[in-house]
C-alpha cells in the first residue's frame, strides 16, 4: 500500500484491481510516485485492472499530465491490464482534464467513467465474466476449426467461430463506449 497526503494506492486482491485514490492537487513526485507504485502493482499482479478515483482530486500540473501521457500510460500499456475506469463526481470540474486523459487511455485500454467504486467493480465483474466466457468459447472452437478436409463458410464450426468473434468484438466495443 502507498499512502501520502495527496494519494492512496491499494491492491484489491479479491477484485484484482489497482485502486488509486487522489485526495487533493499535487505535482511532481507527489503526483508521479503513486502512479509509479500503481504501475509496479500492475506488473506484479498479472491480469489486474486499474481504477482511478478522481472525486476528491486529480487535477495535475501540465508537466505531470504530459509525463503521465507520454511515459506512464505507455508503460502501463505494456502490462496485461485491459480495463481502466475513472470514478468521477456527477458534476465534474475536472472533465476537460479527464477528457484529455481518456482520449489517450482508449488507445490502450477499455475505458469507462462511473461515479462510485461499487459501480466500477460491478462493471469490471460483468465485463470480465462475459468477455472471459466468450474467450474460452473462441479457444474451444479454434481447436475444432481446421479439422475438416475442406473448409466452407457454411460449416457449423466456422459459423459459430464468426458469431463468437463478432460477440467478443461487440462486448469490447460496448465496454469502451460506456
Amino acid at each position: 500500500m502507498f499512502e501520502s497526503e495527496f494519494c492512496e494506492v491499494n491492491y484489491l486482491r479479491n477484485d484484482r484491481v489497482v485502486l488509486v485514490r487522489w485526495k487533493k492537487f499535487c505535482q511532481r513526485d507527489d503526483y508521479r510516485e503513486p502512479l509509479r507504485y500503481a504501475l509496479a502493482l500492475l506488473r506484479e499482479h498479472k491480469g489486474s485492472d486499474f481504477i482511478g478515483d478522481a472525486r476528491t482530486g486529480f487535477e495535475a500540473d501540465p508537466l505531470d499530465l504530459t509525463w503521465a501521457l507520454k511515459e506512464w500510460l505507455p508503460a502501463t500499456a505494456k502490462t496485461d491490464c485491459k480495463r481502466f475506469i475513472f470514478i468521477v463526481n456527477k458534476v465534474n470540474f475536472l472533465s476537460a482534464e479527464i477528457n484529455v486523459f481518456s482520449k489517450e487511455i482508449t488507445k490502450y485500454f477499455e475505458f469507462q467513467t462511473t461515479n462510485s467504486l461499487e459501480g466500477a467493480l460491478t462493471h469490471l465483474s460483468k465485463s470480465k465474466t462475459q468477455l472471459e466466457k466468450t474467450s474460452v468459447a473462441i479457444i474451444a472452437i479454434d481447436s475444432l476449426c481446421g479439422q475438416c478436409p475442406v473448409c466452407t463458410p457454411d460449416c457449423p464450426v466456422a459459423v459459430a467461430r464468426r458469431a463468437l468473434k463478432g460477440l467478443s468484438y461487440d462486448l469490447l466495443s460496448s465496454n469502451t463506449e460506456q
